[in-house]
């Protein structure tokens, strides 16, 4: 199995399943979400860990069928596929404890709408828009976080995502 040195952490409510996919196409995937999302993960050659809700209690058979499914390239889940499986914990929280087991992660970000991030997070997190998913714009901002660029250091930061 490949090991990744990049990760990107997703959730799937509000990312990739939204109201305005619902609402234009009459489905909550979205696909345009998820071409722009594999455009990304395919670029930073990035493994998938699911950060979302829907990782409780499934097994990785059943959550690699569902990317599948929903159009994201094939093997792109990393092997440790999801942090754990705790409900009411903060997730960034339990997104550190999935980063601390695996030193060889070198880069990550984290693709979520919701902001239960830690302050040392901040600069990884892309804040989606959980009416519309993820965007164009949501990709500038990961693509530049994995260019090595921070918060203001770049047009694609300012004035993009949730303040």
């Amino acid at each position: 199995m490949k090991t990744f040195k990049k990760v990107l952490f997703l959730d799937m409510d509000g990312v990739i399943h939204n109201d305005a996919s619902y609402m234009k196409y009459g489905q909550m995937i979205d696909i345009g979400g998820v071409k722009i999302l594999s455009k990304l993960i395919l670029e930073q050659d990035l493994g998938i860990v699911f950060s979302s809700t829907w990782r409780i209690g499934v097994d990785r058979d059943v959550v690699s069928d569902y990317l599948k499914l929903c159009g994201f390239p094939p093997s792109v889940l990393h092997q440790d596929y999801k942090t754990r499986d705790l409900i009411g914990e903060h997730r960034g929280s339990l997104i550190q404890e999935w980063l601390d087991a695996h030193p060889e992660v070198e880069q990550y970000v984290i693709v979520d709408d919701d902001d239960d991030m830690l302050p040392s997070q901040k600069e990884n997190f892309i804040h989606v828009d959980g009416m519309n998913g993820f965007g164009v714009r949501d990709f500038y901002r990961a693509e530049s976080i994995f260019k090595g660029y921070r918060t203001g250091q770049c047009k694609e930061h300012i004035n993009m995502g949730r303040k």
